[in-house]
């Protein structure tokens, strides 16, 4: 039985422009296997502790590519929720 490869979602810094809000710092998560980047969700959160928290999750439970979006979705509107 072969086991697949195990993925790892990484925090990273970004430097966006908002035509409404100006030039502003957000954090994505990007996720890569043997080093290549498969895929990456930009402007996930302002706050580095919550970007870093959900691709904490996204390791803790070796979520597949295809789960990636939904999963952080989830967690992005849970965030928000919780501010409310």
């Amino acid at each position: 039985m072969k086991t697949r490869e195990k993925y790892l979602y990484s925090v990273t810094m970004e430097h966006m422009d908002s035509p409404e809000t100006g030039p502003y710092l957000t954090y994505s998560i990007v996720l890569t296997q043997h080093g290549k980047v498969l895929n990456k969700i930009s402007d996930v959160s302002l706050n580095r502790k919550d970007a870093e928290s959900i691709a904490d999750k996204l390791n803790r439970n070796d979520v597949s590519p295809e789960h990636f979006f939904d999963v952080v979705q989830d967690e992005v509107d849970r965030l928000a929720a919780a501010l409310v």
